[in-house]
């Protein structure tokens, strides 16, 4: 059984460009499994529940007797008795955190039970330092969402480089993106986790970041399209935030072609998640008017995407 707190782990594995290998698996260290036994990549079952199931919300009751406890021992400078941060792990994994994460921000921001919000950072501080508990570290990430990171900052003055040892794991990537939509330089520091991951942690940073300057555009497009899971994941986000209709109308060299072709070939994929389907038939139309304007110019180097020779063909029949 390993002693180290996740935090010690994840600081040991990360190198000095603020990557993981890729062959690197909290859950071997851990030796944690689910009751099927099965080796989840990380963020793999999040991800399976963020895209694939309708969440059902926990009545705020069922968490409310946890947030008392922890209210009443960080008031009182106590530490908290590891057997409830047992029971709170096993309820989180029950019932799953995106069940839980509204519930929790709800109790903590009506408040009518006297909570302060000093005990709740302390507690959520020690536990993201502390903790060898995946569900315990998620619970904490998502006390943090609910406070503005430049007081946080006063207290903890390294706290950002902490949330990206986390950020830039796949596993815990989504929880600190949360929180980090709300920091002043919210995109900027997503942008970093779409280019630190290369899994679950960059199909969420490409859904969830709200604007891209041109340079990281295009840094997206020649690097991003793909990911360990399936690029479809992301094909459709990126062909918005990466403004690739306007691409096709101007001058592109066969670099940005190769990749634009790349991410259409991802868009018609319609496997995982909804693709070209998405688009309207105007929209349709024009991208592949455009689409082949351009194949047409750059012609030679089509020879490795099928799906788009095929359209082309069926299009000029």
């Amino acid at each position: 059984m390993n002693n180290q707190s996740i935090f010690e782990i994840l600081s040991e594995n990360i190198s000095n460009t603020n990557t993981y290998n890729d062959n690197f698996n909290l859950d071997d260290i851990l030796k944690t499994r689910n009751e099927d036994n099965i080796r989840w990549a990380p963020g793999a079952l999040d991800g399976v529940y963020y895209y694939h199931t309708n969440i059902k919300v926990i009545n705020n009751d069922r968490l409310t007797p946890y947030i008392i406890e922890i209210q009443n021992t960080f008031a009182k400078n106590e530490n908290l008795e590891n057997n409830l941060l047992v029971e709170l792990a096993n309820f989180i994994q029950e019932n799953t955190l995106f069940s839980i994460i509204d519930p929790l921000h709800d109790i903590l921001m009506n408040n009518d039970k006297g909570f302060t919000i000093g005990a709740f950072l302390s507690f959520a501080f020690e536990q993201l330092i502390k903790s060898s508990s995946v569900e315990i570290i998620k619970f904490a990430l998502g006390i943090f969402e609910l406070l503005d990171i430049r007081a946080v900052e006063r207290f903890i003055p390294n706290i950002r480089d902490i949330i990206k040892v986390f950020a830039y794991y796949d596993e815990f990537s989504l929880n600190c993106i949360w929180w980090m939509k709300s920091w002043p330089d919210a995109n900027d520091e997503i942008f970093k986790v779409a280019q630190k991951t290369d899994g679950w942690g960059r199909i969420h940073a490409l859904r969830e970041i709200d604007k891209l300057s041109d340079e990281q555009q295009v840094w997206i497009l020649n690097n991003a399209i793909s990911n360990s899971v399936f690029p479809a994941y992301t094909a459709l986000d990126i062909y918005h935030k990466c403004n690739v209709l306007t691409r096709l109308k101007g001058d592109i060299d066969s670099d940005t072609l190769d990749s634009i072709v790349f991410l259409i070939v991802s868009l018609l994929d319609e496997g995982p998640v909804q693709g070209i389907s998405a688009l309207k038939e105007d929209e349709f139309n024009t991208l592949f008017k455009l689409l082949f304007k351009q194949i047409d110019i750059h012609k030679d180097m089509f020879t490795d995407y099928p799906d788009i020779v095929d359209l082309f063909l069926y299009f000029n029949d």
